[in-house]
């Protein structure tokens, strides 16, 4: 960004502050979300996705880049984005993926390193090996995912605490009244991945200024 004085010429212009596509590649509002992200715990995670739908102005990307998350499906040209949320409705970490992509493609990468005491999720990630990735992670803990309908043999789950994933779901409802991320209009992953970090680190801010305090653990309903 430049910026210029009245009384100066517009080829006359003074370098400004970094401009927010340079601080998305270099990583630096993701440094500022990680650094406050941090600083709040979570017993219990849960991951869902949303489809956004993709402008035209969002294609054609330079090819020296790689390839974006952009995919085509019935409703056009599509975006993917898999997110862990804690129990606050707090984002905790995410994943782009092009939208005729299944959900559980990159999943393991999002819970790597992620330890918590539960676990959930809706019936799309009903995956054998990624209850045994999580219990591995976690010995002991609690994953609460039900079965789908084509299981011969389907598990029992928590349905009380599978109430607490609709905090997924206000997360996504949330952030998606921002128009940059109701529908991608970005060309590269990092602007992409740069607003939702945004968003998060926006999220967090107001948990701590307004202060509600932490929910309970089972049943009630906020």
């Amino acid at each position: 960004m430049f910026r210029a004085e009245p009384s100066r010429w517009l080829w006359e212009v003074e370098p400004g502050p970094p401009s927010v596509p340079r601080w998305a590649e270099n990583g630096v509002i993701k440094l500022i979300f990680s650094a406050l992200r941090g600083a709040i715990a979570s017993w219990c995670v849960m991951i869902d996705g949303t489809v956004r739908r993709v402008h035209r102005k969002a294609a054609g990307a330079r090819k020296d880049r790689g390839p974006q998350a952009i995919g085509r499906s019935r409703r056009g040209l599509t975006t993917k984005t898999v997110a862990l949320v804690d129990v606050l409705g707090q984002l905790i970490d995410f994943i782009p993926l092009p939208g005729q992509a299944r959900e559980l493609k990159k999943v393991e990468a999002l819970i790597e390193g992620v330890r918590i005491e539960a676990f959930i999720a809706d019936k799309a990630y009903d995956a054998d090996w990624l209850v045994d990735k999580l219990l591995e992670l976690n010995p002991g803990r609690k994953v609460v995912v039900p079965s789908k309908s084509n299981r011969k043999t389907s598990s029992d789950h928590d349905d009380e605490m599978y109430e607490l994933r609709r905090r997924v779901e206000k997360f996504f409802g949330k952030v998606k009244e921002k128009r940059g991320i109701a529908s991608r209009c970005d060309k590269t992953d990092s602007s992409c991945e740069a607003l939702w970090h945004l968003a998060g680190t926006l999220e967090i801010l107001n948990l701590v200024s307004t202060g509600p305090g932490y929910p309970p653990r089972f049943g009630r309903k906020s």
